[in-house]
């Protein structure tokens, strides 16, 4: 008669513990995988945020036109120029401001008011958040028609600035690159040149 060959309770043992240590590592690296998908995600959030902000600001101060309701500051800004087309391509009274929150950290604010009466048009809206160490700094001629070098506030209200320059550090890893605006005034009238 012979002997039935099957596995011992020890290579059962061995062999369950050997499946046990794999489905552990197993998980462990889709944890892993899930953690850097997620911060992946974020990230390229984070990224179009602060490029979609960049893209608005430039697009909307080079659309700046009239002088008598710019008003500059290190941090806040308003003056007229055409909302984007998708919400209608109208001049606007835009007003641009970094707010602290209570993290330490800045937000940039975009209001729309209609030029006419001041009265809001629409919701305040943020641009980008966790910001830090924002500047608004504006250059042009001043009145002996000589540049003036970066001003943290614009004092001519007669006149725009050639230049409007944004400077931020953006929170995590997506770089805020520093935003240097040549006003289109400037560049049809050949200021500056």
């Amino acid at each position: 008669m012979r002997r039935m060959q099957g596995f011992t309770l020890l290579e059962m043992l061995a062999a369950l513990s050997l499946l046990g240590l794999l489905m552990v590592l197993v998980a462990s690296s889709f944890k892993g995988t899930s953690k850097v998908a997620e911060q992946s995600t974020r990230n390229a959030a984070r990224l179009e945020q602060v490029h979609a902000a960049q893209r608005f600001l430039r697009q909307s101060i080079e659309g700046i036109r009239e002088s008598p309701s710019f008003v500059g500051h290190a941090q806040a800004l308003e003056y007229i120029a055409p909302v984007p087309m998708g919400l209608g391509g109208l001049p606007r009274l835009h007003r641009l401001q970094f707010l602290p929150d209570q993290a330490g950290h800045w937000a940039l604010q975009v209001a729309f008011f209609d030029p006419d009466n001041g009265k809001p048009w629409g919701e305040p809206q943020v641009l980008a958040d966790r910001l830090r160490d924002v500047h608004l700094a504006y250059r042009g001629l001043d009145d002996m028609h000589r540049e003036s070098g970066w001003l943290e506030h614009w004092p001519w209200s007669a006149r725009l600035p050639q230049v409007i320059r944004i400077q931020a550090q953006a929170e995590g890893n997506v770089q805020w690159t520093t935003l240097s605006v040549v006003l289109r005034t400037t560049q049809l009238t050949g200021i500056g040149q």
